[in-house]
Parts: structure tokens; sequence; C-alpha cells
């Protein structure tokens, strides 16, 4: 779950965690955009941040989700500088699992939304 630390949850943030709660076991928390606050401040304000979230999931059945703190572009989308991307891939292959399939089975495609798209 990708959570802007200048936003926080927003509406669609809400929607994901429901959907989650319903379809995951386990969740892991991106903490996006953390080159906005600056670096003097950093620490003490994911903190607090983190400690705002925790309240949050401590109401649903992921109570104590892990948190990732990154940065994409580290504020510069023209000349990118990430923070913290390895550790998010590295949390990530420690955590994901590859399910098990039947080949033989039916296929299930999941489909979130759709959108009528009229011919010419």
């Amino acid at each position: 779950l990708v959570i802007d630390v200048v936003k926080g949850i927003q509406t669609q943030t809400a929607e994901c965690l429901v959907i989650a709660e319903i379809l995951m076991d386990n969740l892991l928390v991106v903490l996006n955009k953390v080159d906005a606050i600056p670096m003097a401040q950093r620490e003490e304000k994911l903190a607090k941040i983190k400690k705002g979230l925790e309240k949050t999931f401590a109401a649903t059945k992921f109570k104590t989700p892990e948190m990732v703190p990154v940065s994409a572009t580290g504020g510069n989308a023209d000349d990118p500088q990430p923070e913290n991307l390895d550790g998010l891939v590295a949390k990530l292959s420690e955590v994901t699992r590859v399910p098990r399939r039947n080949r033989t089975g039916n296929l299930y495609f999941a489909i979130d939304h759709c959108f009528p798209i009229k011919g010419q």
C-alpha cells in the first residue's frame, strides 16, 4: 500500500486498504515522497507519521504492518535520485511469495474498472 507522506491517507488509499483486508493476509506500507520532508526534520516527522498510521492500522486486520520510506525521484523528476528503492526491493523480495498454480484449472481474471469505448 503506497501512502504519500505529504497527503496521508486519501480516499483511494482507504479503498485499497478495504480491498487488501478482503484479499490479503499481509501488508507492506510504502511511505512515498519522503524527499518532501526537509532532511533535518525527516527522522522526527517520519516517526510522527508512522505513529499516526499505526493507530489507523491497529483497527485493521494488519495491526502493525512494516513501513518502508522511499522517494522515487528524490524531489527532481528531471534528474531522479531515488531514495531507499533498494531497501524497498529487498523488502518486497523478502515478503513476496510465488503462488502455486493449477495449470489445468479455470483462469480467473480480476477486473477493477470497465470503461465503455465507442467504436468509430
